[in-house]
């Protein structure tokens, strides 16, 4: 008996957190660069006495803003709190590091409500209420018929 072998598997899109990380340390660092150029400035608009202040204030802005980008991006991109994997075997789902497996032969239909997934297996309703990362809500229906029939006809072991 052959054991489980993933074919594909997809995890949903991080890029709405990544565009609003972006943004909010963009900000940070641009004020940083602001707070920096104004302590730099040596027309007598800004006061002598705050320069030094101003510039070490602008570059640890930055820093923070560099900073947080950094640690934001790489939590995101190493956090996988739910992965759907197609298998030989079936369908596994995981989240928050707990697997749910469904065979092939247990799901019935694969339809697309609503711009998400729906996945009925046996009577139970299963909505992916995400966004994949590289492939459509359609395609990935369309993915997954394909992979179950290939599947079940012995293409994949």
């Amino acid at each position: 008996m052959s054991k489980k072998q993933p074919i594909e598997w997809y995890r949903p899109t991080p890029l709405f957190l990544v565009l609003k990380t972006a943004a909010f340390s963009g900000s940070v660092m641009i004020g940083g660069m602001l707070t920096m150029a104004l302590g730099l400035d040596m027309s007598g608009r800004f006061p002598e006495e705050w320069r030094a202040t101003a510039v070490v204030t602008g570059i640890s802005l930055v820093i923070i803003g560099v900073s947080y980008a950094a640690f934001r991006i790489w939590e995101l991109l190493h956090s996988d709190h739910f992965v759907l994997e197609l298998s030989n075997k079936g369908i596994s789902i995981y989240e928050e590091n707990e697997e749910t497996f469904y065979p092939w032969q247990s799901l019935k239909k694969t339809t697309l409500e609503e711009k998400n997934v729906v996945l009925y297996i046996n009577e139970e309703r299963i909505p992916l209420a995400y966004q994949f990362l590289g492939i459509s809500s359609v395609n990935l229906a369309e993915r997954i018929n394909e992979q179950q029939r290939k599947c079940l006809l012995g293409v994949h072991r």
